[in-house]
This record gives C-alpha cells, sequence and structure tokens, in this order.
C-alpha cells in the first residue's frame, strides 16, 4: 500500500487566482478561495503481484496496482491557453494585462510612425476587463490516477530459448483535460457575460488500454541473441494530453458541452507493432586471427501499423455569421463524413509526395452553426517500418573509446543510407 499526497500550488504573495464563491474570479485569500484550489489526500495505492512456477518449465506472472499521477506545474500556469494559467489572469496588484486592445497597427506598420504600437493603461487595472479571457480549475481538482494489470505466461524452450504470452491493461480515471466553460451558442453570446474564454483546466477525462504481448527471446543459441516482439492493442481516451499545444487537438473538444463525443482512438493508438532486435557473433573466417574473428551483426527492426491522424476543418463554421464571435469550438471543428467515399488516396506514396495520404474528396464542411460528424480521431494515418543495421568487431587490446567509435561510424554509416533509401533519395 502506498500513499501519495500532492500539495495544490501556491505562490507566497498570494497572487494566485480561481473562481471564488460567487463565480466570479478572485485572489487566493478571498472570496471563499481557500488555496489554488482544494486539497486532495485520499491517494492510497495498492499494488501487489504474485509468481508462480505452475510447472517446471513455466512461470505465470501476474499484478495489479493503483498509480497516481502528479499534475506538472507548466499545465497550470505557463501553458498555451488565452490566459495562460492561474498566475497570469488578469487580477490584483500585478495583473498581467492584456494589450490586445491598446494595440496600435498603424505605429506597427510605420503609418503613424513615432506612435507607441502599445499603451499600458494608467492606472493599471486590478479586476478583469469586461470580457476577458481567464483560466481556471474546479474547487475539487483531484489528483488523476491509473489502474495497471497483467497476467503473463512464460515457458522456457530448451536452455537458450523462452515464449512469454501476455496480457496487459489500464484504466486512466479522472485525468485533466481542458475545455471552454464559457463556450458561446450560434449567434456569438457567451453565458458569462462578464468574460470572454473560461478555460477549465478539469480532472474529467477517461482512459483504458488492453494489449496482447508475445515475446519470443533466445541468448546464445548458435551465436544469436536477442529477443522479437508483437504487440496488439487499442488505446481510447477523451483528451490525450491536458493542453492542447499549437491545436494539436489532443485536450480541447470540438464541442465542450458535449465531452462524451470525444471519446475515440487516443493520439498514439497504434494497434500493431513488432519489434525485433538481434546480436549475431559471426564464426571466425580465413584469414589473421586479429581480422578474422570477434565480428557481430546487430539489427533493430521496428514495424507498426498507423497512428490516427486529427482532422480538423481549414474554415471554422461552427457558429453562424455573426459580429460578437464566429466560433464555438475555437477552431476545432471537424468536417462531415461523405458516405461511401474511402477517406484515404489508394494510390497515395510517401515519395515522391505528388498525391496525399487523405482524400479531401471524403470530406465536406458542415453547415454554418454546426458542427462536423467526423469522430475523434477516427482516421488513422500510414504504416510505419525502420530497419537499422550494423556490423561491428570487438577487438582484444583496442580501448573502449576507439571499439565504441568504431561500431557508432559503422552504425551511423549503415543507418544513413537506409533512411535515404526509404525516403527515396539514392
Amino acid at each position: 500500500m502506498r500513499w501519495e499526497y500532492f500539495s495544490p500550488l501556491s505562490e507566497a504573495h498570494n497572487l494566485l487566482s480561481n473562481l471564488g464563491k460567487d463565480g466570479t474570479l478572485a485572489l487566493v485569500g478571498s472570496d471563499g478561495v481557500n488555496g489554488a484550489y482544494s486539497r486532495d489526500l485520499n491517494n492510497f495505492g495498492p499494488r501487489l503481484g504474485f509468481a508462480w512456477n505452475a510447472l517446471a518449465n513455466t512461470v505465470v506472472r501476474g499484478s495489479y496496482g493503483v498509480y497516481y499521477d502528479y499534475v506538472p506545474q507548466d499545465l497550470l500556469i505557463a501553458n498555451f491557453t488565452n490566459s495562460a494559467g492561474l498566475v497570469t489572469n488578469p487580477i490584483g496588484p500585478r495583473a498581467v494585462i492584456s494589450v490586445a486592445n491598446n494595440y496600435d497597427q498603424t505605429a506597427f506598420n510605420g503609418t503613424n510612425p513615432g506612435g507607441p504600437v502599445f499603451t499600458v493603461p494608467n492606472p493599471l487595472p486590478t479586476a478583469p476587463p469586461s470580457g476577458a479571457d481567464i483560466f481556471f480549475t474546479p474547487r475539487n481538482f483531484v489528483t488523476p490516477y491509473v489502474q495497471n494489470w497483467n497476467l503473463n505466461v512464460e515457458q522456457q524452450l530448451g536452455q537458450r530459448l523462452a515464449l512469454q504470452l501476455g496480457y496487459v491493461g489500464s484504466k486512466g480515471t479522472k485525468l485533466v483535460r481542458l475545455r471552454d466553460a464559457n463556450q458561446p451558442d450560434v449567434n456569438g453570446n457567451r453565458p458569462n457575460l462578464n468574460y470572454g474564454f473560461m478555460d477549465e483546466f478539469a480532472t474529467i477525462s477517461a482512459s483504458t488500454y488492453h494489449a496482447l504481448q508475445v515475446t519470443f527471446r533466445t541468448r546464445e543459441w548458435h551465436g544469436l541473441s536477442g529477443f522479437t516482439g508483437y504487440t496488439w492493442s487499442k488505446s481510447l481516451d477523451d483528451a490525450s494530453d491536458g493542453i492542447d499545444f499549437n491545436f494539436s487537438t489532443v485536450a480541447l473538444p470540438q464541442d465542450s458541452n458535449n465531452l462524451k463525443a470525444e471519446h475515440g482512438p487516443s493520439n498514439f493508438d497504434a494497434r500493431h507493432r513488432f519489434t525485433a532486435a538481434f546480436t549475431y557473433d559471426l564464426p571466425r573466417f580465413g584469414g589473421p586471427k586479429r581480422l578474422s574473428e570477434g565480428w557481430q551483426i546487430n539489427t533493430i527492426v521496428t514495424a507498426q501499423s498507423g497512428r490516427p491522424v486529427p482532422i480538423v476543418s481549414s474554415n471554422d463554421t461552427s457558429a453562424l455569421p455573426n459580429p460578437n464571435f464566429n466560433t464555438r469550438s475555437n477552431f476545432h471543428q471537424r468536417p462531415n463524413v461523405v458516405p461511401g467515399v474511402n477517406p484515404i488516396n489508394s494510390n497515395w506514396r510517401s515519395g515522391p509526395d505528388t498525391i496525399g495520404f487523405l482524400n479531401g474528396n471524403a470530406f465536406a464542411q458542415p453547415a454554418d452553426g454546426t458542427f462536423g460528424d467526423l469522430g475523434r480521431n477516427e482516421i488513422y494515418g500510414p504504416r510505419f517500418a525502420n530497419v537499422d543495421f550494423e556490423i561491428g568487431a570487438v577487438r582484444d587490446g583496442l580501448p573502449e573509446r576507439e571499439q565504441a567509435l568504431l561500431r557508432q561510424f559503422l552504425f551511423l554509416e549503415s543507418s544513413v543510407h537506409r533512411e535515404l533509401h526509404r525516403c527515396g533519395h539514392h
């Protein structure tokens, strides 16, 4: 059993802010904001495991555990949201002030030479102006956690070979994600007129992962050592990260009022993955002993199916044309799917890339004021394969540094030629 405690974010001068009892932004120490958010004290994580020699050459292993996740500070105080975090909300004696309303385009482009590009308000405001963007967390900002479990059987095949079959699963609960709690309606009107974006960073997401794993190992079997592994897996979640970085669609939903529609494959989901890594000791061949022994062949082979391709519309039409705010999804609107049209171009080639992977005719722009019907991460990208190959030799009496340099040179030479060939360059 393990107990973990992650204290709430704090600051010596109480300059952090969050929503107060009345639903408006307040500094820590006022309006019921006792700390950035409430403490979470029930983080108990049981863990257990076993190993059982079922037969002379057969071992059964299993384990289960609950693991808690620390929320990095950068997600709370220096993120990619409109107000960037609990430290930089526009409130308090050292408020971070938006210059959007104090920017002179004519001074910037030179038509008003000598004019100030930005004008700092005097006196400095200590409360958010009407329509300001803010960042907040729920008072009950709990610690995310994940349950992990696995069961595997390993069978020894002779003295130098082993085969392992296993199942691995996990379930993430109360994971962090971002949403706009003040999402405008179809006409661009926000429910809370005091603010613009109300970026809520909350522990309201979940995930699941299931995998079948097969691993074959060999140890000095006729000069061959290494392993081969295959994983068949499926990873689903509501958000694959806490904060979006450069509109990567890993956290902010298409519709902040319909988070169930965001459940789908994880951004990193790869259903099939094969990995092999081997070292083969070459037998001695003819010639001087110093040149004819100690040679090895090393290779690493990786192949996997494609990962999801996040797709959003280039022209967001989730709101009706209006003078307020023309997008409800903050440029995360997904397109509609055209029935019967393959979204993947069958004649696509990676190089030369004259034909794109996605078929644009399979998607349509949603009507004004609507969201797209394409599911989150519904389309998968191309498969991937990579081969690294090395020929090296171990020389008695040669310093380890020189041996390492020789092996690295041979490895890099083979890798460079392999990559150039894969990319279509000769």
